[in-house]
């Protein structure tokens, strides 16, 4: 799989996540974070064979899935909503990691087709 050009901004993407989940340093969990979410972009995309541009748009979606993947909660059981709890302190997270996120990147899919 191709990085591209974006392999030159990893550190920065890095440096990023770290700063906005308050963490000291890039340690070895934020940067597979990081390295995760390009690794997804890319698969997602189907851009294994150029990579990823460093554009703005691109680079900011990286920073914010990045950290969705970083911040994602582990539930064993399954469930990750608020039920039947009398505290209800929500925690309504999206099924999908991209659900949001995917927007940042959706201009670099390549559709492919007869019109």
């Amino acid at each position: 799989m191709v990085v591209g050009p974006i392999a030159a901004r990893i550190p920065e993407i890095a440096a990023r996540v770290a700063t906005n989940v308050h963490a000291a340093t890039v340690d070895d969990w934020i940067q597979r974070a990081v390295d995760a979410a390009i690794a997804y972009v890319i698969e997602w995309t189907n851009r294994a064979d150029v990579g990823l541009p460093d554009d703005a748009l691109t680079v900011t979606g990286l920073v914010g899935f990045s950290e969705r993947i970083y911040l994602d909660s582990f539930s064993p059981n399954g469930a990750q909503v608020a039920v039947a709890d009398a505290d209800f302190s929500p925690i309504f997270q999206p099924e999908h990691l991209a659900k949001h996120w995917r927007h940042y990147w959706q201009h670099l899919d390549v559709a492919w087709g007869v019109a």
